[in-house]
């Protein structure tokens, strides 16, 4: 499983390097479901870094006995 470093840097690549051609012909042609490809693609990398910092709010106030905290663990862990 690719950590969140990975994806960030993988996502920040494909903003970089921004959509083929191809693709932003079919995101935006009639019955394209995206008009704005690469807006899509900040998007993306706006939402991995949001949960990467809501996960570690919910664990600060997670009771150590509660059942959920080793999996927020495992979810934060996976975010680093």
């Amino acid at each position: 499983m690719a950590t969140t470093a990975t994806i960030l840097t993988d996502i920040q690549t494909n903003i970089t390097n921004g959509p083929s051609a191809a693709s932003s012909a079919l995101a935006i042609a009639a019955a394209g479901p995206i008009t704005d490809l690469l807006g899509m693609y900040l998007l993306a990398q706006s939402k991995c870094k949001e949960v990467k910092v809501l996960v570690k709010a919910i664990i600060a106030v997670t009771d150590a006995g509660d059942g959920n905290l080793t999996r927020w663990a495992n979810i934060r862990d996976t975010f680093v």
